[in-house]
């Protein structure tokens, strides 16, 4: 990880890992629930400032110690990953990508996570720096592109996220790449369950475009912060869960053996005892009550479906507070 640099404020992240929320923070002050998105002053109590934050006049030292130390592994190196922030607004990702241009490696996979939802000239510079590594320089590149749902539900979550781009940045990258492998990682909180299904849908169109092989797709429960958990409710999200999962049976051709089975672990989990959930649906509310504050989204109007829980959310924070 390069840089905490990133255009999206997502509902699970944190100030350490997105300069965005940071500078919301900063801004507005650390969100009202228990768990996130803590104030400045408060992660540098805890030791959790990233280093361009905690001394933003300075050169980071970790940064200059890795250009130092890559020369000695690097023919050794197999799989090289780069993480973020968002990778692609971080010059030393580029400066990586000529490091590679200049120093064949054939046996390295080149890895990258991204939203894939940055500025045109951004994604533009991208293409066209890559195209200028020989392909004997690199064994393969595999881009690992961060969704949890679909249409707007998709992009309340991870707020800044423009899906028609998404999707259009995905089409180009392989056409041009043939050698590249896109892997949608997906953190399934109980906001993305309704949109579950859907999003299963159009990977799979993707998959039958560019084949099953070349479009994969690793989804993870989420579980921090644990009150966008789909613990807290699971009982609201049964049924667009067991959907998605017998959607992903019976598309067999499409969805492979390990990608089914992480459906199933989803589908699998045991709610919260109910003091927990009572607490964390608390969290629940007041933070997204906040994020609609500053985000100026509608939450009901994105998730009509949880009506009855948010209800119940706003309740349990007005008892707690009187």
């Amino acid at each position: 990880s390069f840089s905490s640099q990133c255009q999206l404020r997502c509902s699970y992240c944190n100030p350490e890992t997105s300069s965005s929320i940071a500078q919301e923070v900063e801004k507005f002050g650390a969100y009202p629930d228990s768990q996130t998105q803590m104030s400045r002053a408060d992660r540098l109590r805890k030791g959790a400032l990233p280093w361009n934050e905690e001394f933003p006049d300075q050169p980071n030292p970790y940064i200059e110690s890795f250009w130092r130390w890559l020369p000695s592994v690097y023919d050794g190196l197999r799989v090289f990953r780069i993480t973020g922030g968002e990778p692609f607004l971080s010059e030393d990702t580029f400066k990586f990508i000529e490091y590679v241009r200049n120093n064949p490696n054939s046996q390295m996979d080149i890895q990258f996570n991204s939203n894939l939802s940055f500025p045109e000239k951004v994604f533009e510079r991208f293409m066209s720096v890559f195209k200028s590594v020989p392909k004997s320089h690199y064994k393969k590149v595999v881009l690992y592109a961060s969704l949890d749902s679909w249409g707007d539900r998709a992009e309340y979550i991870r707020h800044g996220l423009r899906l028609p781009v998404m999707m259009d940045n995905i089409d180009k990258l392989l056409t041009e790449f043939p050698n590249l492998e896109l892997r949608f990682t997906s953190t399934i909180s109980i906001l993305a369950c309704h949109g579950l299904q859907e999003m299963l849908l159009q990977i799979a169109n993707l998959k039958k475009k560019w084949g099953k092989n070349r479009v994969l797709i690793s989804i993870y429960p989420l579980v921090f912060p644990s009150f966008q958990s789909i613990r807290i409710a699971k009982s609201e999200v049964d049924q667009p869960l067991q959907e998605a999962l017998e959607y992903a049976r019976k598309e067999n051709q499409l969805f492979d053996a390990r990608e089914v089975m992480m459906l199933e672990a989803l589908s699998n989990l045991k709610p919260f005892d109910s003091a927990k959930s009572n607490q964390l649906t608390t969290d629940f509310y007041l933070f997204f009550k906040e994020y609609d504050r500053r985000k100026k989204t509608r939450f009901l109007s994105t998730f009509p479906e949880f009506s009855k829980l948010w209800s119940k959310a706003q309740e349990l924070a007005q008892s707690q507070r009187t």
